[in-house]
């Protein structure tokens, strides 16, 4: 009777993962209410809130959120149109199982313009290396709603969920 002959040991494929459990966990483009605490409800309260759901602090020096008015942009390559990049500032972190919300207001690109997040688009969170690490290609929201990854940090983004900035997404 014929008998199998092992060809090498089986071994699995990892599973890439986000550098250090770091993802774009909501965005809110529609605010009702006052994010950023200016007294005024307006463009500059859309957010991005960024879940690091590691046990340990991540460095963002570098990293940068790059947004487009298309559906389908493929971000953070080296021919991404800088007019809509923002690079977090030097001395970022982001505490070990915690949020960073980043609001509208900060965004300033490459050449020292102030710019707004698109109402419907991609944004993208990449690292100083140029690494794709978290997308979203986004419609526009009903007002006081948002993108949310759903559970908090996983693969499924939900449209129009209550807003729950620096908060576990419900």
């Amino acid at each position: 009777t014929p008998t199998a002959t092992p060809t090498g040991a089986n071994t699995a494929t990892p599973t890439p993962t986000p550098v250090a459990g770091l993802t774009i966990n909501e965005v809110c483009i529609q605010p009702l209410t006052d994010n950023n605490l200016d007294g005024v409800v307006n463009a500059h309260d859309r957010a991005i809130e960024l879940l690091n759901w590691n046990s340990s602090r991540i460095d963002l020096r570098g990293y940068r959120l790059e947004f487009s008015i298309s559906t389908t942009a493929n971000l953070c390559q080296s021919d991404t149109d800088t007019s809509l990049t923002y690079i977090l500032p030097r001395y970022s972190y982001i505490a070990a199982n915690n949020y960073k919300v980043i609001y509208d207001e900060s965004l300033v690109n490459l050449v020292g313009e102030t710019f707004d997040m698109p109402q419907a688009g991609t944004v993208a969170l990449c690292n100083a290396a140029g690494t794709l690490l978290s997308v979203l290609h986004y419609n526009s929201q009903a007002a006081g709603t948002c993108w949310a990854k759903v559970p908090n940090g996983g693969n499924v983004w939900l449209f129009n969920q209550v807003q729950s900035l620096g908060k576990l997404n419900p």
